[in-house]
Order: C-alpha cells, then structure tokens, then sequence
C-alpha cells in the first residue's frame, strides 16, 4: 500500500509549456529488507527511509509546425542513490492515428535513475540507465502506427555495462 500526494503548475504561452511539480510517496517498498529484491538497488543508506519527495521542472518550445525541444528534470530528496533523472528531446513532425501517412522522428538523450522515475516505459531506456535515444513513429493506415526506437550509447548506472536496445511496436488505435 502507498501514499501518493502531489501538486503541479502548468504554463502556457506561445510555442512554450513549462511544469514544475511536487510529488510525495509513501511506501514500504522503498526501505530496504536486506535483499532490496523489489529493486535490486539501494534507496537510502540507513535503509529505513520509507518516502520520497519527488520535485520536477519539465518544460517544451515548439519552434514551428515541424520541430519541437523539450527537456525535463526531477530529483527525488529523500533518496541517496539513483535519484536524479533528466530527458533532452528534439522531435520533427509527429504522428496521429487518424493521419495516415503522418510521420515523427526524434532524437534524445535520458538518464533515469530508478529512485525518482519510479515507473519508466520500457521501449529505450531503461530504469538506472542512461543515453542515447533515436526514434521513429508512422501511422500506416488509419488507427495503425508503427514504431521504431534504436536506444544506444547507453550505460547502466549501477555497474557501468553498457547497454543497448532495438525495439519496435505495432499500435492499434479503437
């Protein structure tokens, strides 16, 4: 069982959309029993640690109808290790479901430490890794997109190893 507590302002303005939230957990499963089998990481040094105080700023600007940036960061207080967690992202174009044919590619860089981005995707980068990001969205009929993601140059931020990922997925739209 968890507790979950958050508050967030958003901005709008032209071509800008910027974030900053707050977000507090309570949860057993963030102390350590001796074998940190639910992570396979540590979260705090004294081990009884049992919150986490999640603080994010995330923001985009949208340079014209083709190209996007946007970058996020969050850093959760209350825990020693593995708790920072940035995204840099520039995208052209974009995909719809309705638009067949329409078509978005991007490139990224990620390092998500997995004591603040608490639930990832698992299509490129991972939990407790970093790097490079490149990928590629088409819709192919209508309510038919395909994706490809080419996760490279990345690390484990545990031990060091590299890592790298092919990963492709076909989504239908009802």
């Amino acid at each position: 069982v968890a507790d979950l507590q958050s508050i967030a302002f958003n901005y709008k303005a032209k071509g800008f959309e910027g974030t900053a939230a707050l977000y507090h957990f309570k949860a057993g499963a963030f102390k350590d029993n001796g074998t940190t089998a639910v992570r396979n990481y540590r979260y705090s040094r004294s081990g009884d640690e049992e919150h986490a105080l999640i603080w994010e700023l995330a923001g985009s600007y949208r340079f014209d109808k083709n190209w996007r940036i946007l970058g996020a960061y969050a850093q959760n207080t209350k825990a020693d290790y593995y708790n920072k967690a940035a995204i840099a992202q520039l995208e052209y174009k974009g995909s719809a479901p309705q638009d067949v044919g329409s078509w978005g590619a991007y490139l990224a860089y990620r390092h998500l430490g997995g004591n603040v981005a608490l639930d990832t995707l698992p299509d490129g980068c991972g939990l407790n890794e970093k790097g490079w990001e490149v990928g590629a969205k088409a819709t192919l009929a209508k309510n038919i997109q395909a994706q490809v993601i080419y996760f490279f140059g990345g690390k484990r931020l545990v031990n060091d190893r590299d890592v790298s990922k092919l990963f492709g997925r076909l989504e239908y739209w009802f």
